[in-house]
């Protein structure tokens, strides 16, 4: 899913075009829509359709180098869909095209959501507006300048702690001098030396009534009770669109207006954005492999977890894919403090990682920018 403000406005006007939803269910507390996508593209057999949904699937030898392939994202959706409650499913005839159909339950939305929703709805270059601060704790420089980036966008100031405690020690000072408090904290799960959960809680132990959002690509169900029962008030799932974000930040801060937003001009910021994003990349992930390497063998797991979690984010932005799946498989399997990581991966990650480098360091031009990936 590519973010709107990262995506012209044209293209989006075609995409929605394409998908339709339709109110199923409806009760007090929740609303049932189904979801269609259509397209009049090549088709499948049935045969086709039972593999569509594996991990780069191609239709057939022919069509990989005519249409390209599957890739993970039919993969990825399912699994996403499957952990949401809902089922894909698809029907398609060769040389006619294909439609991908799926039902999914949600909360209902309060008065405030109900005017978002208006807004972005019938006005859809229109943002809101904003004032105010915002502690944004996270480690990850190319997620601070991505988030850093939508919230100035929208009138927010933000101010970035590295760390959980530099963020607890921030709001701790101002309360101790008597400052303006921030507005709203974006707090990451996953920092070094105090994580989000511990932070949140020293926090919460000042009184300073801020409200903690946990911004994370952790968002299932028992991820969400975790937080909850951590004192957080509200979540924004990795990657978030645009309007997810402003979703967000309508809960806790009044619209000042309501403004037009220039297509052009996004779309020079968002090339700028773009640049800063690959010459991070470039400079933060040269060595990476060697100190990956290194942690695991003097036994530091939880190290190796935490910089291989770092660059499957770092990949997931610039849409390097084949890189940003087997760092994800590798952080699986030294979650826990662990090592479960054959050398047979370790291999791959170092090939896709090397490759990921020189073509982006050949060509950063026509390197693709996605929404936030972390976790």
């Amino acid at each position: 899913m590519t973010d709107d403000l990262l995506f012209p406005a044209r293209d989006m006007r075609e995409l929605r075009e394409l998908i339709k939803n339709t109110e199923l269910d409806k009760t007090e507390k929740t609303i049932t829509m189904g979801f269609e996508i259509k397209d009049s593209g090549i088709g499948m057999t049935s045969e086709q359709i039972a593999r569509i949904f594996e991990p780069f699937t191609q239709a057939e030898a022919g069509t990989t180098r005519k249409f390209g392939g599957t890739g993970l994202g039919l993969s990825i959706s399912k699994k996403i869909l499957e952990a949401m409650g809902g089922t894909i499913t698809v029907e398609s005839t060769p040389g006619v095209g294909s439609k991908f159909s799926f039902e999914l339950t949600f909360d209902s939305i309060d008065a405030k959501d109900a005017e978002f929703v208006e807004k972005v709805m019938f006005s859809e270059l229109e943002k809101p507006t904003f004032e105010g601060e915002i502690l944004l704790c996270e480690d990850n420089d190319a997620n601070q300048q991505v988030i850093c980036e939508h919230l100035a966008r929208v009138g927010l100031k933000t101010v970035v702690a590295e760390n959980g405690k530099i963020g607890v020690d921030l709001v701790r000072s101002r309360m101790q001098k008597g400052d303006k408090q921030f507005d709203l904290i974006f707090m990451d799960m996953h920092m070094p030396v105090m994580d989000g959960l511990e932070a949140t809680e020293k926090i919460l132990e000042l009184n300073t009534g801020v409200p903690i959002v946990a911004m994370t690509a952790n968002i299932m169900s028992q991820d969400r009770e975790l937080y909850n029962a951590g004192g957080m008030d509200d979540y924004v799932g990795k990657p978030f669109t645009s309007q997810e974000l402003w979703r967000c930040l309508m809960k806790h801060f009044k619209p000042i207006t309501w403004q037009k937003e220039n297509a052009d001009s996004a779309v020079d910021t968002d090339n700028k954005l773009r640049q800063r994003l690959i010459n991070i990349f470039v400079k933060n992930n040269r060595g990476k492999f060697g100190q990956i390497k290194d942690a695991i063998s003097v036994g530091d797991i939880n190290l190796a977890h935490r910089l291989t979690h770092t660059l499957k984010s770092n990949a997931g932005q610039l849409n390097k894919t084949l890189l940003q799946q087997i760092a994800s498989e590798i952080e699986d399997r030294l979650k826990d403090g662990e090592n479960l990581v054959t050398p047979q991966q370790m291999e791959t990650f170092e090939r896709e990682l090397n490759s990921a480098i020189l073509k982006t360091k050949k060509s950063p031009c026509t390197s693709q920018l996605l929404p936030v990936t972390t976790v």
